[in-house]
């Protein structure tokens, strides 16, 4: 199982493909298709996770008919750790990834499903306690903007946990600039030194608005069994001479130093992925 996505999904993963991007300026190369992920935020009660998993693995069987009819190309399920920011109100998160705002806007079309599909009597009940195994938040949804390997997109070779970090941008098309430019050539020297698979770049398509607590969103995953690695303290400066070989000290001082005034890092979380289906 693994994710169309730098995000992920990860693990969906064993370590594939080779580390070299071979171009001057990654995260600009094209990707066949835009990539639209939704987000569904779940808070399960206390005690509620084993008929929680229990309902997930049963909707397995109609998401990958879902697939099969070209209406996603991969879901998963993942439970959420947050290490950063106010405590979060969901515990668990559901993505589903496609290639066309069309077909999120379409509706699922349960009689095909229904004729793909067959559930035994134990599967039928299980499915009837979908709504009390969780609460559904919120929806929303994001399109992929960028990748620090964009060869590596959605390609496996990535642990079952990635690190999500929600940012509010105060500039946004300065800071959009920043990460796609800068941010994204550090994540990709840390995916040549092993610490990392890949970083992605989204933004939320809906919904919209200046009182949204966030706008953008950072995705990075990892080699198998690096997801809990911490990066060595010198491998910044380090990192920073190898992604930008012609820059001062003084020209990558004030590279890091631009974010804090371009945007705000409101959370970060850790999904770790606990049901997928994928292409």
């Amino acid at each position: 199982m693994a994710f169309r996505l730098a995000l992920m999904l990860p693990a969906c993963v064993l370590i594939c493909c080779s580390l070299a991007s071979g171009q001057d300026d990654p995260t600009q190369a094209d990707l066949a298709k835009p990539v639209y992920m939704q987000i569904q935020y779940i808070q399960v009660p206390d005690g509620g996770d084993e008929l929680y998993l229990q309902v997930e693995n049963v909707w397995t069987k109609i998401h990958e008919a879902r697939r099969d009819l070209g209406l996603i190309t991969a879901w998963a399920t993942c439970r959420v750790e947050r290490s950063r920011g106010s405590d979060a109100d969901y515990n668990y998160v559901v993505v589903h990834l496609c290639d066309s705002w069309e077909d999120l806007e379409n509706p699922i079309p349960w009689e095909r499903i229904q004729e793909m599909v067959s559930f035994s009597e134990e599967e039928d009940s299980i499915l009837e306690q979908t709504g009390e195994s969780r609460d559904l938040l919120r929806s929303e949804i994001w399109k992929f903007d960028s990748a620090a390997i964009p060869e590596r997109f959605g390609k496996p070779g990535f642990d079952k946990t990635l690190t999500v970090g929600f940012m509010k941008s105060k500039r946004p098309r300065v800071h959009r600039q920043l990460e796609r430019e800068f941010y994204s050539k550090l994540w990709a020297q840390a995916a040549r030194d092993g610490y990392r698979w890949n970083w992605s770049l989204w933004g939320c398509r809906f919904p919209s608005g200046s009182q949204r607590p966030h706008d953008l969103m950072t995705v990075h995953t990892y080699p198998e069994g690096k997801a809990d690695y911490q990066l060595p303290a010198d491998w910044w400066p380090e990192a920073a001479r190898k992604a930008f070989p012609d820059d001062s000290a003084e020209d990558l001082r004030s590279r890091f130093g631009r974010a804090g005034s371009l945007r705000d890092m409101v959370a970060v979380e850790n999904w770790t992925i606990v049901a997928a289906v994928a292409e």
